[in-house]
């Protein structure tokens, strides 16, 4: 008796399976479905129920034991998965010489990357920049929010490079004006100065803030991080100096006397 009962649950398995690869080898009928006027945000889900209502009307008639059932059910998933990427791959290529529709895909899907960014689902946003990426490797936009990924991830070398590469990027672009291109480099400067403090590699923060104070020698915020920068250095000379062009550029900052204090604290002169 157990030999048949043994017997029947091999077969009950194979028969899923058999069904499950039916079911898996028509996705590519359900990926004819018209969804022109679906919100491409559902579409994946929608592809996902019809696959999966057709799968559980099949399994529900069976006598597999639970636990086969659940492990069923986590192969679906993974192959539904496996399925859906695809056809997004797949989908990018076709539209990845196409401006229009390569613009419009990128366009969409900024608004989900901040959305994802704000909820900390930080995988997810950062699939969807690769994704973006593959369309527009040059992409400000995207790279700005993968950067911040990266910041949040406290992937240091990865926020790096993207700095990098973004104060290359946009040195001769003539999509911003001259005031809106000083003010990204800039913030690209000062967020890698901030890398570099938090990585206690003070000299490098001090060479990358020094390249912003040559853009603009009176912004609070560079001269901010030189004080900070110098105090760190010990070098009490510099850090008064700079307070001072800083009390002039911004006298009600709050944070002059805390300046004064730890300048004063400096115990070694160079």
């Amino acid at each position: 008796m157990e030999i048949l009962y043994n017997i029947s649950i091999i077969l009950a398995i194979i028969s899923l399976i058999v069904i499950l690869f039916i079911i898996i080898s028509k996705f590519s009928i359900i990926k004819t479905i018209n969804t022109n006027s679906i919100p491409k945000e559902i579409q994946n889900k929608k592809r996902r129920a019809i696959l999966r209502n057709r799968f559980e009307r099949k399994i529900k008639t069976s006598k597999t034991p639970k636990k086969t059932k659940e492990n069923i059910n986590t192969f679906f998933d993974k192959k539904i998965k496996e399925n859906e990427e695809k056809l997004q791959e797949n989908y990018l290529k076709k539209i990845k010489n196409n401006e229009e529709k390569s613009k419009k895909f990128i366009d969409d899907n900024l608004e989900k990357i901040k959305k994802s960014i704000k909820t900390e689902n930080l995988k997810e946003a950062e699939n969807i920049c690769f994704q973006c990426l593959k369309l527009d490797k040059n992409n400000i936009n995207i790279l700005e929010n993968l950067l911040e990924i990266y910041i949040k991830k406290n992937e240091n070398e990865r926020a790096i490079d993207i700095l990098n590469f973004l104060l290359k990027r946009i040195k001769n672009n003539k999509l911003y004006k001259h005031t809106e291109l000083k003010q990204k480099q800039i913030f690209y400067l000062l967020e890698l100065t901030d890398i570099y403090i938090k990585s206690n590699n003070y000299k490098l923060a001090k060479k990358e803030i020094e390249k912003a104070m040559l853009i603009d020698e009176n912004n609070p915020r560079v001269l901010d991080k030189l004080i900070t920068i110098y105090i760190k250095l010990e070098d009490k000379f510099m850090a008064n100096k700079i307070l001072k062009r800083f009390t002039e550029a911004n006298p009600e900052n709050s944070k002059i006397n805390t300046f004064k204090k730890e300048i004063e604290n400096i115990y070694k002169h160079k």
